[in-house]
Parts: structure tokens; C-alpha cells; sequence
């Protein structure tokens, strides 16, 4: 028995003793390092260590010349580098290491803690942080902080250049950037030469065009989305007052100039009678029923004006596709400069010229058949022209008054 579990953990040790060495880090004849492991550490490395993953981690290793690394997120801390470090990813950090030659590192966000030094550093990224000591350091990124020890000369172009308290550039720091930085009190800059990103004036006319092109396309953008809301909503009043658009189209073809005429004056005197009723207090509700009719009036005029127009402009097509197709096309007028704003104010004019004309016109046949009720004859009823393509509405028949009988004495 007791030779078995003998027998039984030898074999196990042999094999987790395989298991370990399958995993140690692989060096080729010429003593170079080659891995994609997640995780390396306290590794000692002959000449060059070639490495690439994903999110990977090197600590506390000796790598007797360089280190040429690809990674999404790469740390490397506590190792000491012979040679060059080259490096690429997304997040880079750098925490604590000592690299004989140089650093050169290109990703997304960069960073060289205090621990670290280097020859030089040239870092070039979306976000630069460096906290570390080099001889020279070049980096160019949308924003740099600068926070570490230089001890020869410093190159910096960035949109953002942040210097901070600690900073020490013994040589001559240059900047180029579209913001001067601001040198702290604490920080001992030996000499800053600032210039701003030079721009000739074909990249101000370029500029000025692309901004032009992006603002017309914008407009446009927008006026396709107003085009199909106005043939959305024409389609509505087809639905819902079908007989108002097409009284609108008649009123619209026989009389004209009595319907514009109306519509301007009544927005002319529109702020006037406001403000008369506005004085009294029993005024006020009725000002605001009025405030609030004209506003949706206003609102609603460019689709109303367009779907009753198009009934009369395109009377032989389908009354639906005449009114969407008539206010499709009063909306995307409206994106030329000038008319637009033409467009949109013969479209107030209009509807509320339609809307007071018919007010007025009902209280005219109001009074005639107030006055035609006494005579014995009633007068003849006088159809609306109806546009072609829309049904018409029949009249009900006026029975004639029976002739009173005489008492013949």
C-alpha cells in the first residue's frame, strides 16, 4: 500500500514538473525570447524578447538588449531592459522601468510612471502621460502632460500641452500647440519656445468650404425631414377636414385676391386687437382663444396652403396624391435662401385669409336666410364649384312654401 501512494505522487510530480517547464518561457538557439503568454515574470532573457497578446503583464525580468512588443493592454513594471523597448497597443504603461537606450511607443493611451528612465522617449498617441527621467524626449499626441525629469531637450506638438509642478526640463523645451501651456511656479523650465501650428490660407479657404458644405448638408438633411413630416401631415388633413382643403382650392381659384387681401390684413391687425383686448378684462380669455387659433393656424399653414394648392394645381391626379405631392413640393422650396421665408409667410396669409373669409361668408348666408325666411319665394340655392377628382356634396331639396287658402266669405 504504501508503495503505490509512493508510486502515485512521483507520478504526480512528474507530471506537474512537465507541466511547469511547458510553460516556462521559450528562448530560441540564438538566445532570443519568443511568447504570446498573458503573463510574464521573473524572466532573464539572453538577447531580445519578442511579445504579442492581448492584455498582457511583464514584471520583475531582465532583458539584455531589446524589448519589441504589440499588445491591446500592455504593462510592463520592475524590469530592467539592455537595449531599446518598442512597443504598440491601445493602453501602454510603463511603471518602474530602466531602459539603457531608448523608448519608442505608439498607441492610445501612454503612460511613464516616476520609477522609470530612459535615454530618450518618443511617444506618440491619443493621450501622453510622463512622470519619468530621460536624457531627450520627443511626443506628439492630442493631449501631453509633462511631469517628469528631462534632462537634455524636450519636442512637444499636441492640441493640449499640460505641464505640471514637478516638471524639469533642463534644456530647451519646445511646444507646438494651438494653446500656450501654462508653466507652474513650481516647475523649472530652462527655456520654452512656443510656436502655434502655422495655417496658410488655402487651409482657411479649405476650411471655410468644408464648414460651408457641412452646414448646407445639414440644411438639407433637415429640410428631407421636414419635406416628409409636411407630406405626413397633408395626408392627415386629407384624412380628417378633406372638405376644408378643397373648399380652400375653390376659394383659392374664384376669389383670389378677396382671400389674400384678408389674410394680410388680419395679420396686420392681428397685434392691434390683441392689445385692445388685452386692456379689459373680460378681453383677456378672448384674446388668448385667438392667440392660440392664429398659432396653430401659423403652424400648420405650410402643409394646409401646400395640400389645398395641390388639389387645384394637380386636379386630374388622386385627390391624396395631389395634396401630399403639393405640399411636398411648397416644403422643399422653402430650402432655397429667401423663399423660404416668402414661402412660409404667403402660407399665413393664406390659411388665415381662407379661415376669416369663411367666417365672413357664413355670417353673410346667415343674414340672407334670416331675410329670405320672411319672403314667400326662397331663393334658389347656389352650389359650391366642386374641383374635379372630389365628391360632391348633394344638396338637399328646397320644398316650395305651399300657397296659403283664402276664406272666401
Amino acid at each position: 500500500m504504501k508503495k503505490r501512494i509512493f508510486a502515485f505522487v512521483l507520478i504526480l510530480a512528474l507530471v506537474l514538473s512537465i507541466a511547469v517547464s511547458a510553460q516556462a518561457l521559450e528562448q530560441d538557439g540564438a538566445g532570443n525570447g519568443l511568447s504570446d503568454e498573458a503573463t510574464i515574470a521573473g524572466e532573464s532573457i539572453a538577447r531580445d524578447l519578442y511579445w504579442a497578446g492581448q492584455s498582457m503583464s511583464l514584471s520583475n525580468s531582465e532583458i539584455a538588449q531589446s524589448l519589441i512588443c504589440a499588445g491591446y493592454d500592455l504593462t510592463v513594471s520592475g524590469t530592467n531592459v539592455g537595449g531599446s523597448v518598442r512597443a504598440a497597443g491601445n493602453m501602454l504603461n510603463f511603471q518602474n522601468m530602466t531602459v539603457e537606450n531608448n523608448v519608442t511607443a505608439i498607441g492610445n493611451i501612454l503612460s511613464v510612471d516616476a520609477g522609470s528612465r530612459a535615454a530618450g522617449v518618443y511617444l506618440a498617441g491619443s493621450t501622453v502621460t510622463f512622470n519619468g527621467a530621460c536624457d531627450t524626449i520627443g511626443a506628439m499626441a492630442g493631449t501631453v502632460n509633462l511631469n517628469g525629469v528631462v534632462n537634455g531637450d524636450a519636442f512637444i506638438s499636441a492640441d493640449k500641452v499640460l505641464v505640471g509642478p514637478n516638471a524639469v526640463v533642463k534644456g530647451v523645451l519646445t511646444v507646438q500647440s494651438s494653446e500656450q501651456p501654462v508653466i507652474p511656479g513650481t516647475a523649472q523650465i530652462a527655456k520654452m519656445e512656443y510656436t502655434a501650428p502655422a495655417v496658410s490660407g488655402e487651409d482657411v479657404e479649405a476650411a471655410a468650404q468644408a464648414a460651408a458644405g457641412a452646414k448646407l448638408l445639414h440644411k438639407a438633411t433637415s429640410r428631407i425631414y421636414w419635406v416628409f413630416a409636411v407630406a405626413l401631415l397633408a395626408a392627415l388633413f386629407m384624412l380628417l377636414i378633406p372638405d376644408t382643403l378643397n373648399g380652400a382650392a375653390c376659394m383659392l381659384k374664384n376669389r383670389t385676391l378677396a382671400m389674400l387681401l384678408t389674410g394680410l390684413v388680419t395679420l396686420l391687425a392681428l397685434p392691434l386687437l390683441l392689445l385692445l383686448l388685452c386692456l379689459t378684462f373680460i378681453g383677456l380669455p378672448v384674446a388668448g382663444l385667438i392667440v392660440l387659433l392664429a398659432a396653430i393656424a401659423m403652424l400648420f399653414s405650410v402643409p394646409f396652403a401646400g395640400a389645398s394648392a395641390g388639389r387645384l394645381v394637380f386636379s386630374k391626379m388622386n385627390v391624396w396624391l395631389s395634396a401630399i405631392l403639393g405640399a411636398a413640393i411648397l416644403s422643399a422650396a422653402r430650402i432655397v435662401p429667401y423663399l423660404g421665408g416668402l414661402i412660409a409667410f404667403a402660407s399665413i396669409i393664406y390659411t388665415l385669409g381662407y379661415f376669416v373669409q369663411v367666417c365672413y361668408l357664413r355670417m353673410c348666408n346667415r343674414r340672407r336666410g334670416s331675410g329670405n325666411a320672411s319672403s314667400a319665394a326662397p331663393a334658389a340655392v347656389i352650389p359650391a364649384p366642386v374641383l374635379p377628382g372630389s365628391v360632391e356634396v348633394p344638396q338637399a331639396p328646397v320644398q316650395p312654401a305651399e300657397p296659403e287658402e283664402s276664406n272666401e266669405q
